[in-house]
């Protein structure tokens, strides 16, 4: 899958951004996502809201773990007006 950054325009969202395109798990994704937000979300004109949607499928095996959203994350995505979707995709649609 990849990540969407979406801009809120009204009732409707427009796609704004692709990240992490062909990208299916999420620890990597959010590695991407966090880089991005550090470098490139400057950009975002913060009087919009935004969507961040990552899609992402389930590790085989997993049991448990995967990425930390630090305080630091949750601000920049507070400033830029950033909502976070997880979008959990199964293994059929990777």
């Amino acid at each position: 899958m990849a990540i969407w950054i979406r801009k809120v325009v009204g009732e409707k969202s427009e796609n704004y951004l692709k990240l992490a395109e062909d990208e299916w798990g999420l620890p990597v994704q959010f590695e991407v996502f966090e880089m991005w937000l550090k470098s490139g979300a400057d950009d975002l004109d913060s009087s919009y809201q935004w969507i961040a949607d990552i899609g992402f499928s389930p590790r085989d095996g997993a049991s448990g773990g995967g990425p930390i959203i630090s305080l630091e994350i949750m601000e920049i995505c507070l400033s830029k007006r950033i909502t976070i979707f997880l979008s959990e995709y199964g293994a059929d649609d990777a």
